[in-house]
This record gives structure tokens, sequence and C-alpha cells, in this order.
């Protein structure tokens, strides 16, 4: 820097010099040759020329001189090259590296300018961004969470020791948890379901006949069920085939499927006084499919109370009388449901429900009896019943009845209420003998007449497959 400055001084000398030396040329107005008589008033002329020339040239030379001067004075002058020294004349030049120097405080090194900035301490706001991080840690005091600058620079483990112990009432530190601690939190916490406890789960795991074992297998292994301890055993979608052994359900135990095209437990159980499902007092049967295939009932029940059906597809096939529920001295409901009894024989009794000495609660139910001597939808006997939405039919046989009630002895009158109902038979659509009290109403009574009756039947807005009734208002078609 500093050559370059003089480089420019001896520069600007030259050119002043030859500043001069082009002002001081002579020109001579008159010249004369040999032999040739000289006028003395052109002689004077050219020696006025000359001390002119001369005259002006020591004028120059003066100028010069102090142009010199000045050059050398700016080049003493260290306020006007601050920006041309190197490095080191700079330091020299601008004095002592001190903080109070305001020209030289960004030229120092990283470990320059902490010494001359002082201490490292929060109170520099000039260094506080120079620090590395192990020193800013020192700089900035304890680790604590009370200090504000420093808590983003603890690595995780001691973040956690720094926020304190890892609890869920800390917002700093919810996030931190590896999956096996987070998870103990949670249940800790009681925000994780824990496992199923009185909940099994059966899943077909390769042939119909597995699965079936599986699912006798699951029934088997509740041993405490109570009314404090209930189970279900929910079935995935499959074919359980449990073939002749009877699902005799415990009290206090239900059996759930995924849905009646989706979960069918199939079987042969062809005995009179059983079916392919023993109900107990306190079970149920939801969302699933009996079939019971060359058999006689689907479900049975005897002196079972308050067990219930809920979205079941129930179908018995046969050559003998069949039913698909045969029920005695029990107490139970079924709704959304669809009962299929058919037999290709002509003898017997085919019924979709057949009750004895029972109360049924029944809703929105297709109850279907096929063949056989006999064919009826649903047949009560000795029994009481509270009915909506039946869809009741005997078929295919040569007496046939929607609704068929009985009574073994004249002591008693039994009662059954039917509601927005369907009952279809060719003989009677309904046939109430015995000491029976039937009412219907709004429903729709198809085939034969109303049988002749021993007790009383009412029949209140209710009409023929026409949907007429000639009898009027208050009278059965």
């Amino acid at each position: 820097m500093f050559t370059a400055y003089m480089k420019t001084a001896v520069g600007f000398t030259a050119l002043a010099l030859s500043s001069v030396l082009a002002a001081g040329e002579v020109t001579i107005p008159y010249e004369f040759s040999a032999g040739t008589p000289a006028v003395a008033d052109e002689v004077n002329a050219n020696f006025d020329a000359v001390a002119g020339a001369i005259n002006d040239n020591h004028q120059r030379i003066n100028g010069l001189e102090g142009t010199s001067t000045a050059t050398q004075d700016h080049i003493n002058d260290t306020s006007l090259h601050h920006q041309r020294y190197s490095d080191i004349e700079a330091v020299g030049a601008m004095g002592t590296k001190d903080s109070s120097n305001a020209l030289h405080h960004d030229r120092y090194a990283n470990s320059e300018a902490v010494g001359a900035m002082g201490t490292k301490a929060n109170t520099n706001p000039l260094n506080h961004d120079r620090y590395s991080n192990d020193e800013a840690v020192g700089a900035m005091g304890a680790r604590d969470d009370a200090n504000a600058l420093h808590h983003n620079r603890y690595n995780n483990g001691e973040a956690v020791g720094a926020m304190g112990a890892k609890a869920n009432a800390n917002p700093l530190n919810h996030d931190r948890y590896a999956d096996s601690e987070a998870l103990s939190a949670v249940e800790s916490a009681g925000l994780f379901q824990p496992a199923l406890l009185r909940t099994l789960v059966v899943s077909p795991s390769g042939s119909a006949t597995a699965n079936g074992t599986q699912l006798l297998a699951a029934l088997a292994s509740i041993t405490d069920a109570s009314d404090t301890n209930r189970y279900l055993i929910k079935l995935e979608p499959g074919v359980y085939d449990i073939a002749s052994t009877v699902l005799q359900l415990k009290p206090f135990v239900i059996i759930e499927g995924s849905g009646s095209q989706w979960t069918r437990i199939t079987g042969t159980v062809s005995a009179t006084y059983t079916g392919l499902v023993l109900m107990s007092s306190s079970s149920g049967l939801r969302w699933l499919t009996l079939e019971n295939t060359n058999g006689t009932n689907g479900i049975y029940a005897d002196g079972a109370s308050d067990f219930f059906l809920d979205g079941i597809y129930i179908s018995v096939s046969s050559a003998q009388p069949v039913r698909g529920m045969r029920i005695y001295r029990s107490v139970f409901s079924i709704k959304d449901s669809t009962l299929m009894a058919s037999s290709s024989g002509t003898t017997g009794y085919c019924d979709g429900i057949f009750v004895y000495d029972t109360t049924i609660n029944l809703q929105n139910t297709i109850s279907l009896g096929s063949g056989c001597g006999r064919a009826t939808g649903i047949w009560f006997y000795n029994s009481y019943g509270d009915i909506t939405g039946l869809d009741a039919r005997g078929e295919n046989s040569t007496v046939t009845h929607g609704v068929l009630t009985m009574v073994s002895s004249a002591v008693t009158t039994y009662s059954v209420q039917i509601r927005n109902s369907r009952l279809k038979g060719e003989t009677n659509s309904v046939n109430p003998s015995g000491t029976f009290n039937v009412s219907i109403a709004t429903s729709q009574l198809i085939g034969g007449p109303v049988g002749d009756t021993i007790g009383t039947i009412t029949c209140i807005a209710s009409f023929d497959e026409n949907f007429t009734n000639s009898g009027g208002y208050s009278a059965c078609p």
C-alpha cells in the first residue's frame, strides 16, 4: 500500500515537471543568415523572446518546488492513507489495540477480538456471538432452567435432567420419551386402552372344522362368568363348523359374529330336545348365521330366562320335522332376525318358532315354517307374546297357519298382542284356539280366514291381501 502511494507521488511530480518543460520552450521571431546585415530592432526582439521564456521557466520552477513540498506533506499525513496500510502497518498506525479504538475493532482475529473486547461475559454485547458452544455455556453460567439464553444448548440427556423428572405435567419434555417410557407414562395416566380382559376373539385359522374347534375351546375356557364378570366371544368373519357338537352357551356369555352374512356357525344336530345352539339364562347371540343341516332345531332352550337373539339368521333343513326355535318355560327377546325351518317330509310339524309356557318379545323378525304335515310361522302354546313387525308364514303343506295358538288347559287365559305385522297361512292366517286373547292391530292377514276360536280375537285397522276389509275397522278380514 505504501509503495503504491509513493508511485502515485512520483507520477504526480513528473506530471508537474513535464508541464514546466512544455511551458519553457522558446520561439525566436527572427533568423539571421551569414553575410546578411542585422537590424538592431530584430536582434533586440530575439533577445526579448529569450528573456521572456527564461523568466517564465523561473516562475514555473518555483511553482514546481511548491508542489513537491505539498506532496511530501501529503505523504507524511497518516490521516489520508489509513486505508492503504497492510494489516501489520495498519495496527501500528492506528495505535494500541483496545476497545476504545473505533477504527479497528473489526480487524482483530477471533482470539484477538476476545482479548481486545474484554472478558467473555454476558454483559459484553459485542462478543456474545463469538463463543464456541462450550465457551458459551461457561460464559452464560450454570446450566439451569432460569438461564433463558442457553436452555436450547442441552443434548437430550442434559435437557431431561435440566427440565426435571419426566412427567406429563412438564410440557417441555413430554415428547422426549422412548417408546417404552411413553407407553408406561400413558398407561399410568389412564390414557391407554389396556388389553381386553373379558373379550375373547376367535379368528379363522384354517378349515371350518378347525375354526369350530377354536370356538368350542374359547367357550370352554370361560369358567368364572357371573353377573359382575360377563364375557363376550367375538367371532371374526368365517365359517365355524361344530359338526354334531351342541354349542351350549353359558350364563353371562354372549357370542357375537361380524354380521349374519360374514360369520356362520354350522353343524348337524338331530336330537329332538336340543339344538345347534343351547341357550342359557342371561346369554345371547348376535350378528351371525346358524345352519343346522339334517338337524331338527336351530336353537333350543328349556328354563332359560332373559336371553336374547339380535340380528340372527337361522336355517334348519331336514327330511324330518324341524323348528327354527324350540323353546320351553323361558323368557327371551328376539329382534331383526330371520328363522327358516324347512322339511322335505310330509308328516309332523314344521314351525319357524315354537314356544311352550314361554314369554316372548319379538321385533322386526321373519319366521317361516315350510313342509311337513302342518307348517306354521309361529306357534304359541300356553304362552304370552308381545309382537311388533312380525312376518309369519306357513307354506308348502296341506295345513298352513301364519299364527297358531293352543292351550293344554282352559284354566289359564293367555294373551298375544300383534302390531304392524303380516300373517300368512292358506288354511288360516291366524288360528286362535283355546283360552287365548289375541289382539291384532294395523296388520295384514293373508290367506284363509281367521279360524274358529274358543278365546277372543280382536282386529283393529287390519286388512287382507287386497288391502281391504269388508267387515269394517274393528273386524278381522
